[in-house]
Parts: structure tokens; C-alpha cells; sequence
């Protein structure tokens, strides 16, 4: 479709808009608990639609379904796999990739995302 999803850092929110700018809906609000957002940095929807959003203070990755659902997240402060300090950038590939820059580890991480099941 034609919808468009924005990050606003300074909220925080993810505002979902018309492709003529009309807002839509909107979720998210400071906070450190599930679909709450601490210092987001980044915004990417995969093709079957789910957002993902890089919170750098909280140091995860969430996942929302297009209405602003929360269905996951993943990563954890650390250096080791699958963890991170300040992720700060990420895009989605056709297939489920996602790479993450795992800016204060001096890293991208690649992940495979498949949505939770019911």
C-alpha cells in the first residue's frame, strides 16, 4: 500500500501517514516496557509490512505490525551476538534479512526475522 512510516525522536512516536500526509494513527510513548521507546534512532518496514524500530538507550530492536501492534523484540545491552550498544540504524531485504549497525560495538548484525507465530 501506500502508507508511509515516520520516526519522531523527540515524542517518541511512530506516526503512520497517507501518502498525502494525512495522519493515520500513531503509537509509542517514552518508556522502557513492551511498544514503549527509549531514544529511538531508526525506522524500517519489511516488505509483508512489520516495523522495526532501533532503540539505542534500551539497546533492542522492536517489531510492530503496521497498526502499531507490538509483536517482538530482540537484542539485549552486550558485545556478544545478538546483542548491542546503541543501535542506531537499520534496513529490511526481501526475505526477512535485517541489518542492524550496532554503532558502539563497530558492527552491522545481520538477522533473519520470521513473524511470531499465533
Amino acid at each position: 500500500n501506500d502508507e508511509i512510516f515516520v520516526l519522531d525522536y523527540g515524542l517518541p512516536a511512530v506516526f503512520r501517514l497517507a501518502e498525502d500526509g494525512m495522519v493515520l494513527s500513531r503509537f509509542g510513548k517514552r518508556g522502557t516496557g513492551k511498544g514503549d521507546f527509549s531514544v529511538p534512532k531508526a525506522i524500517a518496514v519489511n516488505p509483508q509490512g512489520q516495523i522495526f524500530v532501533a532503540e539505542a538507550l534500551s539497546h533492542r530492536v522492536q517489531v510492530f505490525d503496521r497498526t502499531g501492534n507490538w509483536l517482538t523484540s530482540f537484542g539485549k545491552k552486550g558485545q556478544a551476538a545478538g546483542e548491542f550498544t546503541n543501535p542506531e540504524s537499520l534496513a529490511c531485504r526481501p526475505g526477512g534479512s535485517i541489518y542492524v549497525l550496532d554503532r558502539g560495538n563497530h558492527r552491522i548484525q545481520v538477522f533473519r526475522y520470521a513473524p511470531p507465530s499465533a
